[in-house]
């Protein structure tokens, strides 16, 4: 029992423990909070994209809680660091990435719908389908398309709709992206 309260470990949740130094970053803190994550319970919405790599806003990066889900019916984590979701969800939207059970790609860019801006859901659809990822990581127009329509109903799914049709294959970055969009939005032709 005494070395649990070793000075050699942190406490990044109740009830777990790792070695110093290791649960600065996200993997590490995920990886950190799984082994007290509830059976059903799978990592989904910011910490979902950050795991997959997705770009995001300077502002949501910084946050520092998991966003931990369980589907309908489950008991809602919660806890210090985590920020707790229920999600009508089916089993092919989790998936497994390093060993975490995590929301799918194309779910993952769903979830965002709600919490990111026209601009930023936009860049991030690009990244999905950007033609240069690799394949078993870019996601085509039809897996997302086919995504959104079992996301009828939720919350964010106007916005997903209306900036759906402006998401390509072809942007390098989330800059190339916006300009793209605001040339778009003045009336100018498609870069």
């Amino acid at each position: 029992m005494g070395r649990l309260r070793g000075p050699d470990l942190e406490r990044p949740f109740w009830g777990t423990r790792s070695a110093s130094g290791s649960g600065t970053d996200l993997l590490n803190r995920a990886r950190s909070y799984s082994v007290r994550m509830p059976v059903n319970g799978f990592f989904s919405h910011l910490t979902a994209a950050a795991l997959w790599g997705i770009p995001l806003p300077p502002r949501r990066i910084t946050r520092t809680a998991l966003d931990v889900a369980v589907p309908h019916g489950g008991v809602i984590p919660v806890g210090a660091g985590v920020r707790g979701h229920r999600l009508q969800i089916e089993p092919r939207d989790i998936v497994l990435l390093q060993g975490l059970r995590i929301t799918s790609l194309a779910r993952t860019w769903c979830d965002l719908g709600s919490l990111l801006s026209e601009e930023d859901l936009v860049a991030a659809g690009d990244f999905l389908l950007w033609r240069r990822r690799p394949a078993h990581l870019r996601l085509s127009r039809q897996e997302l398309s086919d995504a959104l329509a079992r996301h009828h109903g939720r919350r964010g799914r106007p916005l997903l709709l209306f900036t759906f049709p402006s998401i390509c294959d072809r942007a390098d970055s989330p800059p190339e992206s916006a300009f793209r969009g605001r040339c778009v939005r003045s009336g100018l032709p498609t870069p």
